[in-house]
């Protein structure tokens, strides 16, 4: 979940991180999460790894040759016993850092008892090196725009208690869960508004035939036909409303009774014979 409060070079940094992650097997990848009480981590993950994964995060060896015989049985036994005894879910905080000062002002964290199995401090490419750690069993990721790679790798801390597991994997959840309902919330807030705005923009073409009409007619006057139609509008440009002026017609007379328009004189009104005749 991308955040708008960060600078530039943090939400870079983040995205690069956060494909590094993803090509390491980690999903979901939320950022933001609170990983313990106190310690809002910039990126959370979890991984369940394949045999594959775990190399490619080097908490196991590379596959080894067996060879034959008994020596192969052997050799083949021991990787898997390695492989077993990782944790089935393991957890990781990325803390990402765009200068020294950011990186010293937030030095206590490093000090901390840590809430995840895998820790990686990310920053730039050659802005710290290992030593500048205190506690070695952060690994340090140096990011670019174009790639992220691992320069110190974090040792995989197995103390970690389940509880302490299930806390982290629930932040992430909640993180995901927010981000998913929030996004189809503004989609149908998106969708009700435009559904509004198509209404009001039907309505105001219509309202605006409507006047033309009236005025064309000759039933009221420009300025009476805005107001009447188009209360909200009722500061038109000048050149619109001189526009609107030529379509009127000449002088007429209106029925004081029954509203009836017509433009030759007479005494009285064609329709209802009233003489209540007003010039226009």
């Amino acid at each position: 979940m991308p955040d708008a409060n960060k600078t530039k070079a943090t939400r870079e940094l983040t995205k690069s991180v956060s494909s590094w992650l993803n090509e390491k097997g980690f999903k979901p990848i939320e950022t933001e999460a609170s990983v313990s009480r106190g310690w809002v981590a910039d990126l959370a993950s979890v991984i369940c790894p394949t045999r594959t994964e775990a190399q490619n995060l080097k908490l196991i060896n590379r596959k080894p040759k067996w060879g034959a015989g008994s020596s192969r049985c052997r050799r083949a036994v021991a990787w898997e016993k390695t492989y077993h005894a990782l944790p089935d879910t393991i957890t990781a905080i990325v803390e990402i850092k765009t200068t020294v000062a950011d990186f010293r002002q937030d030095q206590r964290k490093f000090k901390r008892p840590p809430p995840a199995h895998l820790m990686y401090l990310a920053v730039p490419g050659g802005m710290l090196d290992a030593s500048a750690i205190e506690n070695n069993a952060w690994g340090l990721l140096y990011v670019s725009a174009e790639h992220c790679r691992c320069v110190h790798q974090p040792r995989l801390r197995t103390e970690i208690s389940p509880e302490q597991v299930l806390r982290v994997v629930y932040e992430i959840g909640i993180r995901r869960d927010h981000f998913t309902r929030y996004a189809r919330f503004r989609e149908f807030d998106d969708q009700a508004r435009q559904t509004d705005n198509d209404r009001i923009n039907r309505t105001r073409v219509a309202d605006a035939v409507r006047m033309v009409q009236s005025i064309v007619a000759g039933e009221r006057t420009v300025l009476e036909a805005i107001a009447y139609y188009l209360p909200q509008r009722t500061k038109l440009a000048g050149r619109l409303i001189d526009e609107l002026t030529a379509l009127a017609p000449g002088p007429g007379f209106r029925c004081g009774i029954c509203d009836t328009v017509w433009t030759e004189q007479r005494p009285d009104c064609p329709v209802c014979g009233a003489s209540e005749i007003i010039s226009k």
